[in-house]
């Protein structure tokens, strides 16, 4: 297990609307477009003229790169070209709502994707080795959506508080297969095979709740999104190790070792943290200045996969195949700036 630092992962990898993917999502503070479902459910009741909003496809080009594994300094990197995750959201229209709103909306949280592949055959000509063979395949896909149903009241045209229950569906699997063969000088051979894999869906709830105030030209707005409540999860976790030869290390001992494990219908779940948002815009002649932050809270270690303790079919150590995971705190800070050079339009 490894550590990596919290900004990593920011929670702010993806924008939703055209404007705020062009503000950089610092519009928790604003009155933009329906977009507002997600960052602040209260500046819903104050857009004007609320209408269905289909997000611009954002052509998105990640790159995945992971270094520094195993004996000989393994790097692996994959790239891909494709649109990123995407909003739709409509406003429903009923006389009997007045001055509240209803929104339904969909979007895409995330959608992962990857294949990390490396192979190396070389010849180290050492005291111990003189063939060192090496092959790691790491594959990941994981997506998760949410649907929302928002209600968001205005009070007084100045104020709006409004209301998002999220229905969360997450699904992720990962592969990763390792394969490790040495060949010493006198064609002694060592070979260490690991194939890991895991999968599980996860259904929850979550809520933003958020206030814009719209007072003298600047608007102010507070979004609250709390943690996930899991109702429903399915996982399955496998694992096939296998050790046999002598060892290139130097004590030349013999080894032999197998354990392999399947289980599925395991418990799982995925938490994610209490965050709080707050964002304002300043107006100055024609152009306005988005300013945002948020703050995430830490989540503790935690399984995300609990299998059953095991025992190898050749070894004596009992052997745990689950997947753990933790988080630290995380502070976003944002600024944007939107300059419109007419308006007589």
């Amino acid at each position: 297990m490894s550590k990596i630092f919290a900004q990593d992962a920011n929670y702010w990898t993806y924008q939703y609307g055209s404007r705020s993917t062009l503000l950089g999502g610092a519009v928790i503070g604003s009155v933009l477009d329906l977009s507002g479902t997600y960052y602040n459910p209260g500046a819903v009741s104050l857009i004007e003229n609320p209408e269905t909003i289909l997000a611009a496809k954002v052509i998105e080009y990640p790159t995945y790169k992971l270094e520094g594994l195993f004996i000989n300094d393994i790097e692996m990197s994959h790239s891909n070209m494709g649109p990123a995750p995407s909003l739709v959201a409509t406003n429903l229209k009923f006389e009997w709502l007045g001055e509240d709103n209803i929104v339904l909306s969909l979007l895409t949280r995330y959608d992962l994707r990857f294949d990390l592949n490396y192979g190396n055959s070389s010849k180290l000509n050492a005291e111990n080795v003189s063939d060192f063979i090496t092959s790691v395949r790491i594959q990941e896909r994981m997506s998760e959506s949410w649907f929302g149903i928002t209600w968001s009241y205005n009070y007084k045209s100045k104020i709006g508080i409004g209301f998002t229950p999220y229905f969360v569906f997450r699904s992720h699997t990962t592969t990763i297969n390792t394969d490790f063969q040495a060949i010493s000088p006198d064609q002694d051979q060592f070979l260490a095979m690991e194939s890991r894999d895991y999968e599980y869906d996860h259904y929850s709830l979550l809520l933003k709740a958020g206030v814009t105030f719209d007072f003298i030209g600047h608007t102010f707005g507070l979004t609250i999104t709390t943690p996930r409540l899991g109702y429903y999860n399915n996982g399955s976790s496998g694992s096939n190790q296998t050790v046999q030869g002598t060892s290139p290390i130097g004590d030349n001992e013999e080894h032999q070792y197998v354990a392999a494990d399947y289980q599925n219908d395991v418990d799982a779940q995925y938490k994610s943290p209490l965050s709080i948002a707050l964002g304002t815009t300043f107006k100055i002649d024609r152009t306005n200045i988005y300013v945002s932050a948020e703050w995430f809270s830490p989540i503790g270690r935690y399984d995300v996969i609990k299998p059953q303790i095991y025992q190898p079919q050749i070894g004596s150590d009992t052997l745990y195949n689950g997947v753990v995971t933790e988080a630290q705190s995380v502070l976003n800070i944002g600024v944007g700036v939107q300059y419109t050079f007419d308006n007589s339009h």
